[in-house]
C-alpha cells in the first residue's frame, strides 16, 4: 500500500505571498524609479526593482522543488516525484547508508544513500515526516537491512522531525493570533507615546509583548520538549499520541495571558 507525503503547507503560502507581495512591490519600485529618474535623472530605483523582480520569480520557481514534490512509499522503494515527474527512486534493498544532521528538536535532514550518488533528502518540513521515518525503517528492518543506519543517531533525529510536526500544528495555530494581538500593542503604543510624549508607554508594551512570547516559549521547550526528551532512547520508537485539542486549550491560556498583559500596559500607561 502506498503512502504520500508532501512539504507542510506553510511553504506554498510563502510562494503565493512571493508574487501578490513581491512582484507589485518590484513594480512600484520600477515606477518610483522613472518618476525619479525623469526629475533628476538618477534611475537606480528603476534597477533595484528589476533586480528584485527577478530574484522574486526565480526564488518562486525554486519553491517548486517543495510546494510539487511528493513522496511516495510503498512495498519495495521510496520515490520523489515534483509535478508527477519522478526525479529520485531508491529501493530499500538498494540502500547502502542513512545520515541523518539535526539541531536537536530544532530542524534537520535525513540522507538516504543508494546506487545514485545523489542522496534522498528528507527535511522536517515534510508534513508527518516522523511517521514517514518510522515506517522507512521499518521496511529496512523487514529485509534485515538495519546495517545502513546507525539506531541512536537515528533515534534522536526522529525525535527531532516527531516534535516538529507537532511544533508546526501549534505554529500555526499561534502565530496568526500573536501577529494580532502584536498589531493592537503596536498601535496602542504608537498612538498613547503621541498622545502623552512619555517613554516608558513602550516599555510597558514591550513587557506585554515579551510576556506573550515567553509564554509560548515555556508551552514549546518546558512542557513539549520536556515530553518528548523524557522518552526512552530504547522505546520502539513509540511515543506518547499527541493531544492537538490539549495544545490549543495551553495556547489560548498563553494568549490570554497577552491579552491581560496588554490590558494591564494600557491602563498603566493611560494613569502615568
Amino acid at each position: 500500500m502506498e503512502q504520500k507525503y508532501t512539504y507542510r503547507g506553510h511553504l506554498r503560502k510563502i510562494q503565493k505571498w512571493m508574487l501578490i507581495i513581491g512582484i507589485p512591490l518590484s513594480v512600484l519600485f520600477v515606477i518610483l524609479g522613472i518618476i525619479l529618474g525623469v526629475a533628476t535623472g538618477e534611475y537606480t530605483f528603476v534597477g533595484v526593482g528589476l533586480f528584485f523582480g527577478i530574484y522574486d520569480l526565480l526564488l518562486y520557481k525554486t519553491y517548486d522543488r517543495f510546494t510539487k514534490a511528493e513522496f511516495i512509499l510503498d512495498e519495495e522503494k521510496i520515490t520523489l516525484k515534483i509535478k508527477d515527474v519522478i526525479k529520485q527512486e531508491i529501493k530499500y534493498a538498494d540502500i547502502t547508508k542513512i545520515d541523518s544532521k539535526s539541531i536537536r528538536y530544532t530542524g534537520g535532514w535525513m540522507l538516504i544513500y543508494g546506487q545514485s550518488k545523489k542522496p534522498l533528502r528528507l527535511m522536517v518540513t515534510i508534513k508527518d515526516i516522523g511517521l514517514m521515518i518510522k515506517q522507512i525503517k521499518q521496511k529496512i528492518d523487514e529485509i534485515e537491512m538495519s546495517h545502513v543506519y546507525q539506531e541512536d543517531k537515528l533515534i534522536k533525529f526522529f525525535k527531532t522531525a516527531y516534535y516538529a510536526d507537532q511544533s508546526w500544528q501549534r505554529s500555526s495555530y499561534f502565530i496568526p493570533r500573536y501577529l494580532l494581538i502584536l498589531l493592537v500593542q503596536m498601535i496602542l503604543a504608537i498612538s498613547l507615546l503621541i498622545i502623552k510624549e512619555n517613554r516608558l508607554i513602550i516599555f510597558l508594551f514591550i513587557v506585554a509583548i515579551v510576556i506573550l512570547l515567553f509564554g509560548f516559549i515555556y508551552v514549546e521547550y518546558f512542557i513539549y520538549v520536556k515530553n518528548i526528551r523524557k522518552q526512552s532512547d530504547q522505546t520502539n520508537w513509540d511515543i506518547v499520541p499527541y493531544d492537538e485539542n490539549l495544545a490549543k486549550r495551553r495556547l489560548k491560556k498563553v494568549l490570554q495571558l497577552g491579552m491581560v498583559a496588554t490590558i494591564v500596559a494600557l491602563i498603566i500607561s493611560l494613569i502615568i
